[in-house]
């Protein structure tokens, strides 16, 4: 997921403490809001949008499930 969060002068600080409390990652610091990305379930990624919800949410992106096989999933052909 890709989050922007409005921010100010007085909120920075606390929506970048929120962030790293979740181990999610700031991608861009604006003037006006903060970009961040965060990867995981689906109640992960809910709770870190209730988390930065008070501060004002200004665009959520979302994918649904997602997957690829590796490498090192692949059975050897026989």
């Amino acid at each position: 997921m890709l989050i922007n969060v409005k921010m100010t002068a007085q909120t920075k600080d606390k929506i970048v403490q929120a962030i790293d409390s979740v181990g999610a990652e700031i991608l861009d610091v604006g003037k006006e809001t903060i970009t961040v990305e965060e990867t995981g379930d689906t109640n992960k990624i809910d709770a870190l949008i209730e988390l930065l919800r008070p501060f004002g949410i200004a665009e959520v992106v979302r994918t649904g499930k997602i997957a690829i096989q590796t490498e090192g999933e692949k059975k050897e052909d026989k």
